[in-house]
């Protein structure tokens, strides 16, 4: 069996047509779930290695030409049909047979170990990972299942320094033709600047008049607003926090990764812009968004 310890046993050929949070007794919006049941046919079909996938090409050389996609459960599709996921997304659009390797509740330090093992046995023409929350963790104890070693530990502003650390030492060895995208909210400072993206926005345009122009969107386009407006920003607080600071962190978060990501794709955050059945995962026109992205940069 080619890579046999990338499996999850408690998963192995089920079929649920519920998981975790996507359950009417665990979401939080029930009327939500019951109106999206109506609309669209949700169901868990797991593989014979306990992934939401069909079952994998047999020979190396197949592996290889695959795009293998990594993940938590964005990237498993919690709470929307399978042909909604980006995932398979990616596959119908690119033509390509994508492989999904993603667990509810994944740690980055997971997905990179999982990695890191495809890289080694099948070094694969392209991969695709959808980073998770930088607070999650597993325990160090290879005894145990891969889910019994998830860890969630509480995210707060004193653990950031220390998250991105551990973050960046999970890829410092990745090849720099990994396609790198992240879940919505996944750092607390993401959870705290850019989860507000509409609200930015619209701040910006109840705020700005003409002059003014659009948004600024990189870093460059932010030193060259005017001092006026900069100074008008700083002037204004929404909880605490002034308007300038906010848009700062909003603009300045992909160049922090940036620099910390060696890839020859350019970092970009993209917010969420739908919820599947379950309130708080994306759906599919976020899906639309990321596989977007992804296409630009496949090799």
């Amino acid at each position: 069996m080619i890579l046999p310890d990338i499996i999850l046993h408690s998963r192995v050929n089920k079929r649920w047509s519920e998981s975790g949070i996507d359950s009417l007794a665990k979401c939080s919006d029930k009327q939500h779930f019951h109106n999206f049941s109506q609309q669209h046919d949700v169901n868990y079909v797991y593989n014979s290695r306990g992934f939401r996938d069909d079952e994998w090409p047999t020979t190396i050389k197949e592996l290889k030409k695959c795009i293998w996609c990594f993940g938590d459960s964005f990237t498993v599709g919690l709470g929307s049909s399978l042909g909604n996921t980006w995932v398979n997304i990616l596959q119908q659009q690119s033509g390509i047979r994508c492989i999904n390797i993603s667990m509810d509740g994944a740690s980055n330090k997971w997905i990179s170990r999982k990695m890191q093992d495809v890289i080694r046995v099948i070094d694969p023409t392209n991969i695709v990972v959808q980073w998770s929350y930088f607070h999650r963790d597993e325990m160090p104890n290879a005894n145990l299942s891969d889910e019994d070693r998830r860890i969630h530990h509480t995210a707060n502003e004193e653990t950031v320094t220390e998250e991105f650390l551990r973050f960046k030492s999970q890829i410092a060895s990745l090849p720099p033709y990994v396609v790198h995208t992240f879940i919505p909210c996944f750092s607390i400072i993401d959870a705290e600047y850019y989860n507000n993206h509409s609200e930015i926005v619209c701040s910006w345009d109840e705020i700005a008049d003409e002059s003014w122009g659009n948004i600024p969107l990189t870093v460059p386009q932010l030193f060259m607003l005017h001092p006026a407006i900069r100074t008008e920003l700083s002037n204004l607080a929404v909880d605490d926090t002034n308007e300038y600071k906010r848009l700062k962190h909003y603009v300045y978060l992909p160049s922090i990764l940036q620099r910390i990501i060696k890839c020859n794709a350019p970092i970009k955050i993209i917010p969420q812009s739908d919820i599947a059945r379950d309130s708080h995962h994306y759906d599919v026109l976020t899906a639309n968004k990321y596989v977007e992205y992804i296409l630009k940069y496949l090799r």
